[in-house]
């Protein structure tokens, strides 16, 4: 079974799905070790571990941390991509 129709079972059965946020490969082991069935990786606490604010968080750096995490673990991975990619200004 693939990884998009594992998710999108879990989304069709309507329970709640605990997903706890990862962002690196060892912290996507480290939930996977524990039992979770889905992961997250959010721009926030990605850009706050770099230290950056989420709005400077590119999509390239969140695609390069989701495909490093995804070679570690099977689970699906949410990305959360309403950081704005770098826009620092919008009006």
């Amino acid at each position: 079974m693939s990884n998009e129709n594992t998710f999108r079972r879990m989304l069709e059965a309507g329970q709640t799905i605990v997903a706890p946020s990862v962002w690196c490969a060892l912290t996507a082991k480290m939930a996977e070790a524990e039992g979770f069935k889905c992961l997250y990786l959010g721009a926030g606490p990605l850009g706050y571990l770099r230290c950056v604010t989420e709005a400077n968080m590119s999509l390239p750096e969140m695609t390069d941390v989701g495909l490093e995490i995804r070679s570690a673990s099977a689970l699906p991975l949410v990305l959360d991509g309403t950081c704005g990619w770098s826009v620092v200004c919008r009006q």
